[in-house]
């Protein structure tokens, strides 16, 4: 099994980041939206900023992922993490440090976990997860979170620790 080292994201990883977003989009193939909201191919390099963000998310373009990504590291209950396979940064993940009332209490949300389109099955999700699920429990929290979204990733959902109530 291949080694794989996770760590706090600093901002050299930007490219990195941004290259593991691009490589989710279906196919490669980014548009943009037309005025009757219909969306046209376009190469990747040919979109604005704006228009990049629009594909998915900041990440999608350099200059905005390393505007997110400093964003994130200033806040100490925002976690940006990057997962590596022989120095090379291909999986992402983005932790919360949440306190709210019963039954979530004091909780680790993970908002996005995501790896390269090209290394799937070479344990990048599981090793952030893994990474996740120790910093919980160095920081005393005893529930992980995963995005409530329909895309959320089935992966992420088999592997998260159930919510119990603390009282």
């Amino acid at each position: 099994m291949t080694d794989i080292f996770v760590r706090q994201a600093i901002l050299a990883d930007t490219h990195a980041i941004t290259d593991i977003h691009c490589s989710m989009v279906e196919g490669q193939v980014f548009t943009r939206r037309n005025p009757d909201g219909t969306r046209t191919p376009v190469p990747y390099e040919e979109l604005t900023l704006f228009e990049r963000f629009m594909n998915g998310v900041p990440c999608m373009s350099v200059e905005t992922c390393a505007v997110w990504l400093a964003h994130l590291l200033r806040h100490e209950d925002e976690i940006p993490l990057v997962a590596e396979i022989n120095g090379i940064v291909l999986g992402e993940a983005e932790v919360t440090i949440g306190n709210e009332p019963a039954p979530y209490s004091r909780h680790l949300h993970i908002a996005s976990l995501k790896a390269h389109a090209d290394t799937q099955d070479q344990g990048l999700e599981a090793g952030l997860i893994n990474y996740i699920k120790e910093m919980a429990q160095v920081m005393g929290i005893q529930n992980n979170l995963d995005s409530p979204t329909e895309n959320a990733n089935t992966f992420t959902k088999q592997r998260m620790s159930p919510i119990t109530p603390t009282r």
